[in-house]
């Protein structure tokens, strides 16, 4: 019992770690709080922290040379609670902008070492499981977290953000049932693994290109939905983060799918995703209910969980045992430029039109246009 306790608690550690977008329904009340600001700056507001979390990830490996994994994961988990709950006490821009920030930092401090804990404390068909499931923890945390948000702006709009003390319990699971590395595995300034990708940075780069535009459309619908739902009158800001949610449990199973699928289609599982993604925001961009639009962020959420497992898959089966990690960290940085650039890609579509439709309209004919152009 107390070996399952343990794994429960470190799966846990995953669950917040795509929190970033889970206040997003409260979008639409931060635009009317924020009225003397543009809409890209009050969406800033929530992409900035993928900024953070991205140069946590680049100073990670020098990092862990210095400061112990309890360390890290202590102080991430204590970050990610004070500085995500700050928007509830003081809606100052500023200070709203720097605790977004800090929320970075602190997700960016357990964000790697939640895969090497369960790299280094299990092995074999365990720590397989383990993998899966930690990616399923991610986007179970998300529709959990998206849920509670939007029904405790009810409430108030900042008080979505009440939804980071979910920290707190992760943070009592950890020091309770979680010991110490074993030891022997001590902490060697400088020892960090030596970066190297070899000769295949092209591959890891269009690998990591694709995780960019994966993440970034599906932080665009996880950011526009709300708004396209009361732009059209289709429900209210609750009713957004009800679709939210089922987008991302349905994630959530396609991510539990995925071998299957991997088995059945091999290199065709790819483009067919992309093509499913791409039927799922036309549905979302043609909408004339509510039904209908839930259908295709369905189809939508379905997708992108397969195609981001997809490109970690392709990297841990093309390149040599030596080059998987490196890579896996390039591949990670595309995800969070994805989450980060999404709103600077939402202005730039703008230019041509503000119909809230359009960015779905886009990113469909885009992933359709890829997969007609070349096999990826």
């Amino acid at each position: 019992m107390k070996r399952v306790i343990e794994k429960a608690a470190v799966l846990s550690l995953s669950l917040m770690l795509v929190s970033t977008f889970s206040v997003s329904s409260a979008l639409p009340k931060m635009m009317e709080y924020f009225a003397d600001y543009s809409q890209a700056q009050v969406e800033l507001l929530l992409s900035v922290t993928s900024v953070a979390v991205m140069g946590m990830i680049l100073l990670n490996t020098w990092l862990s040379g210095y400061v112990s994994e309890r360390v890290s994961i202590i102080s991430g988990l204590v970050l990610l609670a004070g500085s995500g709950i700050t928007p509830v006490f003081c809606q100052r821009y500023g200070i709203f902008l720097l605790s977004r920030i800090f929320l970075g930092v602190g997700i960016g401090l357990i964000n790697a070492r939640a895969i090497n804990m369960i790299n280094e404390r299990y092995a074999g068909e365990e720590r397989a499981m383990l993998l899966g499931f930690r990616g399923s923890a991610e986007v179970m945390g998300n529709a959990v977290l998206t849920f509670a948000a939007g029904h405790l702006l009810l409430i108030r709009w900042n008080y979505a953000f009440l939804i980071y003390l979910m920290a707190v319990p992760i943070l009592l699971l950890y020091l309770l049932f979680i010991p110490s590395k074993a030891a022997g595995k001590k902490v060697v300034p400088g020892s960090g693994q030596k970066f190297s990708i070899g000769g295949h940075w092209r591959f890891v780069l269009v690998n990591a290109g694709l995780a960019w535009l994966f993440i970034c459309i599906n932080c665009s619908n996880t950011m526009r939905i709300p708004g396209l739902v009361l732009e059209k009158g289709y429900g209210t800001a609750t009713d957004a983060s009800t679709v939210l949610s089922l987008m991302l449990l349905t994630g959530m199973v396609s991510g539990f799918l995925f071998g299957i699928l991997q088995h059945l289609l091999k290199e065709k599982l790819m483009p067919v995703a992309m093509l499913i993604s791409g039927a799922g925001l036309l549905i979302i961009a043609q909408a004339d209910s509510l039904t209908v639009l839930a259908v295709g962020a369905v189809l939508a959420g379905f997708a992108y969980s397969i195609l981001t497992t997809c490109v970690f898959h392709r990297i841990s089966v093309a390149l040599p045992s030596d080059a998987v990690n490196p890579a896996t960290s390039v591949i990670l940085i595309g995800c969070n430029l994805g989450a980060a650039s999404s709103t600077l890609v939402l202005k730039l579509i703008s230019v041509f039109s503000e119909a809230a439709e359009i960015p779905f309209l886009f990113y469909a004919v885009l992933l359709m246009g890829l997969v007609l152009y070349r096999k990826l």
